[in-house]
């Protein structure tokens, strides 16, 4: 059985008007082979104002301190309680999110990013960009209308995919809004009757969960009318400090300067900063506004949708969303193949016995269906598994299951010897 560790930050309880805060939350695999998770969240406040509050899910790979999307998730019932202390229930798909794989430690945290209002009446503007943990942090670049997100590789020499790590390049062609009209776009369904991104299209919403979401075009417009802008360093990285005025003049966040992503490379990082809308360019199909800074300079701008830029959430004002970030730790384990062994049957024989362990229900198993990789190590190149057919019914009981397989290995690589093929399986 999974040990699960809880970490819980709690908040005085004392509600006061107007105010909701999360008190804890608690988060449990469902089962061992099942990747939904139960997810139960605290909350404090008046019940109105409760029931107009969203919760926001942040996750962290702890391990690799990388970010977890949580967009497959959702509401699980009516919140429950009395007076000023509820419960909710959230359903988890963390397979949809993260694949048939295992994460030893996942830090979820409940609205982590509460936001800072810079003018009255303004929106919230998150503390830290997508993908980032720390307000200086870059986050993940994105073309426009991309809600995958992607990161150096280590070498940094390239870029990766933030969801699967794949390697993958800032161009025309990578970019599937790149060419389109806006009237192409609204066909399409990327952006609605309002001219911005819809939620699938918005990397904000997709990687933090609604009230989350892309600025606009306008309201980028406004953080330059209504806010002060000073370049500045924070930890050590350049960026700069937007600051609010009057009664705001308390408020602020940190842009770091995340250059650009071209092609493979990272340009201008620590110079300038490119952060994109949620609005494309109306008379192009080519261009979309963002938000453009450097040392001397802070202004709105169109650029390539190609290219790889930051995304700094923002909520509506209105949207009520619960302060405090509480927080949890668990693990997931969303495998469906959790074991492969592969033997030959004799050393005369080309028959290769394959045995999967399988971990689920068997109804469910029944349609799953096994694909096989196998490398040969040496040369590094990969063998075909064409000749590899299934050898009787799965065995087992509960929720673990073996299923064998035949690979005729001498009819896909020929009357040859191979010291240590790789072999690997996956559904």
């Amino acid at each position: 059985m999974k040990k699960l560790f809880f970490l819980f930050f709690v908040l005085p309880l004392m509600a006061v008007a107007g105010e909701v805060s999360g008190t804890s939350v608690t988060a449990q695999q469902r089962n061992s082979w099942s990747g939904l998770v139960d997810i139960v969240v605290t909350i404090q406040g008046e019940s109105n104002d409760v029931a107009e509050a969203e919760c926001a899910f942040v996750a962290t790979n702890t391990a690799t301190q990388s970010a977890i999307s949580v967009r497959h998730i959702t509401r699980n019932g009516d919140d429950i309680g009395s007076g000023n202390v509820w419960t909710r229930k959230y359903i988890w798909d963390a397979r949809a999110d993260v694949g048939a794989v295992k994460v030893d430690d996942v830090a979820l945290s409940v609205d982590a990013f509460v936001g800072v209002q810079l003018w009255k009446d303004g929106p919230y503007w998150a503390t830290c960009n997508v993908g980032a943990m720390k307000r200086e942090e870059c986050g993940y670049y994105f073309w426009w209308g991309d809600a995958v997100g992607h990161k150096r590789n280590v070498n940094n020499d390239g870029w990766i995919s933030a969801k699967d790590s794949t390697p993958f390049s800032f161009s025309s062609e990578n970019c599937p809004t790149q060419g389109k009209s806006n009237l192409d776009l609204l066909t399409e369904g990327c952006i609605d009757e309002t001219g911005n991104l819809v939620a699938t299209y918005d990397a904000a919403t997709e990687h933090l969960g609604k009230p989350w979401r892309m600025p606009t075009d306008a309201e980028f417009s406004a953080l330059i009318s209504n806010c002060d802008m000073e370049w500045t360093s924070c930890n050590g990285v350049t960026g700069r400090l937007v600051t609010g005025k009057g009664d705001c003049a308390s408020k602020s966040i940190f842009l770091p300067a995340v250059g650009n992503g071209i092609d493979s490379g990272l340009y201008s990082l620590g110079s300038n900063g490119g952060y994109w809308s949620s609005t494309p360019i109306l008379d192009s199909s080519d261009s979309s506004w963002d938000l453009r800074f450097s040392s001397s300079d802070f202004y709105r701008d169109y650029y390539i949708r190609s290219y790889g830029q930051a995304v700094r959430p923002v909520r509506a004002a209105n949207a009520t969303a619960l302060n405090g970030g509480v927080m949890t730790h668990l693990s997931i384990d969303c495998r469906i193949v959790t074991g492969v062994t592969a033997r030959q049957r004799y050393p005369w024989v080309g028959l290769v016995d394959v045995t999967v362990t399988l971990q689920g229900e068997a109804d469910d198993l029944r349609f799953t269906e096994c694909s096989f990789v196998a490398t040969n190590s040496v040369t590094q190149t990969a063998i075909s598994l064409e000749h590899i057919t299934r050898n009787g019914e799965d065995s087992g009981s509960g929720n673990v299951w073996t299923r064998k397989y035949v690979w005729d290995a001498r009819v896909d690589v020929g009357a040859v010897k191979i010291e240590q093929p790789g072999f690997d399986c996956c559904v």
